[in-house]
C-alpha cells in the first residue's frame, strides 16, 4: 500500500470520523524521524493525523505498519496512549492487539448488528483457552450462554441456558445432553466387525484409545443399554449389567461383546428376522420372529390357510378302529401327529398342532357317531326278542 493510496484513506477517515484541528502542542508522536505537521495531513517517513483524543500513524523502523491511537493524555501524546486498531503491511487487520495474527484478528468480544441497542445478534466471545458451557465462544447477544463451544482439543460442544446438550469427540463419540453422574445417551463408531460399526449407547461410551467402555454411576445403579448397528444389516439392542457391588464403571471391548450375545434383548436381522432374548434362540434363523423365553398374552390369532373340516367330507376315509389300534401299538402315537423327537427337533408348530388336534376331535366324533348306530342297531335287535 502506497503513500498516496493511505493518504486518500486517511483524508476520507478524517473527513467522517475525526475532527481535526490545526497545531498538535506537545513532543511529535512521529519520533526524530517523522515529519510534525501543522495541518490535516503530514507525510515524511510517518504519516501523523491527530486531535486532541488521538493519533493516526505509521509505525517506526519501516515496517508500514499503520496504529490508530487513543491518547491517554488530552493532546499529550508523550504521557501515553492505547492502540486500538492496528493495520499491518502485510494487510492483517487487528482490533485491540499490535499483532494481529490474521486477516482480522480480534482481541475482546464481537457483536455483530445492525441495530445499535440489539436484543438478539451474532456474538463472538474471546476466550484465550479453551471454553465452557457457560462461557461459548459462537452464541447470541442477550443470550450468552447458549452457543457452540470448545471445551478439549478436537472437541466441539453445544450448550443452552448454559447447560451442555452435545458435544463430537475426535474418537467418533457424539454425547447427547450430561444429567448428573449419567451420560444420557451417546453416538459412536465401533470398528470390530464382531459387534458392529456403529452404537448409540445410553449412559455408557466406547473409548477407542484404550478399547473400553465408560459408565457413570448415581451411587447405587450404573445400568446401561447399547443399540448395534453391524456391517452384516443387523440391528441389535443389549443390556450390560447393572451396578450391584461387583459390576466395574469400565467394561472391556470383549466383555461388552460377551454382553452382546449373552444379555441380548432384541435383535433385527436382514433376513429379515426378529429375535428376543437371545441372538438366535431355538435354532431357527428362518424364522420372521424368534423368542428365547416365555410369551404372556391376553389374544393370539394365528392364519391357516387349510383347517380339519375335510374330515367330515362323505370322501373322508376314517381309519376303522382295529386300524388305529394296531397302529397305536406299532407307533406310540396317533396317525399324523408328530412323534417327541420330531417335536423336541422342530418345535411345536402351534397353528398345525391345532389343525391336526382338530381333526383328531372331528374324527374320535364320527367314531362316537358310528359307535352310537351300533348301539342302536343291538338295542332294537335285544327290544325285538
Amino acid at each position: 500500500m502506497n503513500h498516496t493510496t493511505m493518504k486518500k484513506i486517511l483524508l476520507l477517515l478524517s473527513t467522517g470520523c475525526l475532527s481535526l484541528f490545526a497545531q498538535f502542542t506537545g513532543t511529535s508522536p512521529g519520533g526524530s524521524t517523522s515529519q510534525f505537521c501543522s495541518g490535516n495531513v503530514g507525510v515524511g517517513n510517518h504519516l501523523i493525523m491527530y486531535t486532541t483524543h488521538g493519533v493516526i500513524n505509521w509505525g517506526g523502523g519501516g515496517s508500514g505498519d499503520l496504529y490508530f491511537r487513543r491518547l491517554t493524555t488530552m493532546g499529550q501524546y508523550s504521557s501515553g496512549y492505547n492502540t486500538l486498531m492496528t493495520i499491518q503491511a502485510s494487510g492483517n487487520l487487528g482490533i485491540g492487539t499490535t499483532s494481529p495474527n490474521a486477516k482480522l484478528h480480534v482481541a475482546g468480544n464481537g457483536l455483530f448488528s445492525t441495530s445499535t441497542s440489539p436484543t438478539s445478534a451474532a456474538y463472538i466471545r474471546s476466550n484465550t483457552a479453551f471454553s465452557s458451557s457457560t462461557t461459548p465462544d459462537y452464541t447470541w447477544y442477550g443470550s450468552d450462554q447458549t452457543g457452540i463451544y470448545h471445551p478439549a482439543n478436537n472437541t466441539i460442544a453445544f450448550s443452552t441456558a448454559g447447560s451442555e446438550k452435545m458435544t463430537i469427540t475426535n474418537d467418533n463419540n457424539v454425547v447427547f445432553g450430561t444429567t448428573p453422574n449419567i451420560f444420557n445417551a451417546a453416538i459412536g463408531q465401533t470398528p470390530n466387525t464382531d459387534y458392529g460399526n456403529m452404537y448409540l449407547g445410553f449412559n455408557i461410551i466406547r473409548n477407542p484409545s484404550s478399547n473400553t467402555w465408560s459408565r457413570q454411576t448415581n451411587g447405587g445403579a450404573n445400568g446401561s443399554s447399547i443399540i448395534w448397528g453391524s456391517l452384516n444389516g443387523q440391528l441389535s439392542f443389549s443390556c450390560p449389567p447393572d451396578y450391584n457391588g461387583s459390576q466395574p464403571l469400565s467394561i472391556s471391548d470383549g466383555q461388552v461383546v460377551g454382553y452382546r450375545v449373552a444379555r441380548m434383548r432384541f435383535n433385527l436381522t436382514y433376513g429379515p428376522q426378529m429375535m428376543i432374548g437371545s441372538n438366535m434362540p431355538g435354532g431357527h434363523p428362518d424364522f420372521m420372529l424368534s423368542v428365547d423365553g416365555k410369551i404372556v398374552s391376553k389374544s393370539l390369532y394365528i392364519t391357516q390357510n387349510d383347517w380339519a373340516d375335510y374330515v367330515f367330507d362323505d370322501h373322508y376315509q376314517l381309519m376303522s378302529l382295529d386300524s388305529l389300534e394296531s397302529y397305536i401299538k406299532t407307533n406310540n402315537h396317533l396317525p399324523n401327529v408328530p412323534t417327541t423327537e420330531e417335536i423336541i427337533a422342530n418345535g411345536n408348530n402351534a397353528g398345525e398342532t391345532d389343525r391336526i388336534l382338530l381333526e383328531k376331535v372331528e374324527e374320535l366324533t364320527l367314531y362316537i357317531i358310528n359307535q352310537n348306530r351300533r348301539i342302536e342297531e343291538l338295542e332294537k335287535i335285544i327290544q325285538s326278542k
